[in-house]
């Protein structure tokens, strides 16, 4: 617990499913298109580094300005 090897990316993936092609193509929403990916299995960004966090993988000081600056 003295320090970290390496990085770590905090990062969130976007599967361009069959239905999310749908969506994209009937022009939906930004809205519809993230409540979609999460069912599907995305994990957001935010959520993603604050797991890195309880996991000790980082620290809360790394991701908070990450999380400062994402849209609400």
């Amino acid at each position: 617990f003295t320090g970290y090897i390496g990085r770590v990316g905090v990062c969130e993936v976007l599967e361009n499913s069959d239905a999310m092609k749908k969506l994209i193509a009937a022009k939906g929403s930004v809205p519809e298109m993230q409540k979609l990916a999460i069912q599907e299995g995305m994990i957001p960004l935010q959520l993603d580094g604050l797991l890195k966090v309880l996991r000790w993988l980082t620290t809360l000081d790394d991701i908070l300005p990450m999380l400062a600056t994402m849209p609400r």
